[in-house]
């Protein structure tokens, strides 16, 4: 999705929308998956430019993963949508600290006796899953918690 998005967002949104019901895995949809596709498109289309392109950089990067790593990604994403606020922002915090360290570093990080303090196995399990993707800090944002498309 993060391809057509790209390709299409200087589009007006009708236009956009036109586009999308001839596309062929569009069709392929049931016509409620459309309808949501349709809801997330009008969505994306409200955001501001800077988060347009957070989307569109989640997008391409999720694109990357194998199916596997994918469903690790997305499952992580929803644990962490149900902590508590202040643990979403500690989560932050620590994602922002494991950022520009080799995956080795990271991981001994998050093994070392100041994170075990800090976060629990769970909080953890989610930060091995996320920290290696390399996204920007700006990419954990309450904003960014939501993905739309």
């Amino acid at each position: 999705m993060g391809a057509w998005l790209r390709e299409h967002q200087s589009q007006p949104l009708d236009q956009q929308q036109k586009d999308l019901q001839s596309d062929p895995n569009y069709q392929r949809l049931s016509p409620e998956q459309q309808q949501k596709v349709q809801d997330r498109l009008k969505h994306f289309d409200s955001l501001p430019p800077e988060q347009k392109q957070r989307i569109l950089n989640r997008l391409d990067l999720m694109g990357h993963l194998t199916p596997e790593q994918r469903s690790k990604v997305i499952s992580a994403g929803q644990e962490f949508r149900n902590l508590p606020q202040e643990r979403k922002q500690a989560l932050r915090q620590g994602f922002r600290s494991l950022q520009g360290l080799t995956p080795e570093e990271q991981q001994k990080m998050i093994d070392s006796p100041a994170f075990q303090n800090q976060f629990s196995e769970h909080e953890r399990d989610i930060l091995r899953t996320i920290a290696p993707l390399r996204l920007p800090p700006a990419e954990v944002t309450p904003e960014a918690q939501h993905e739309p498309l």
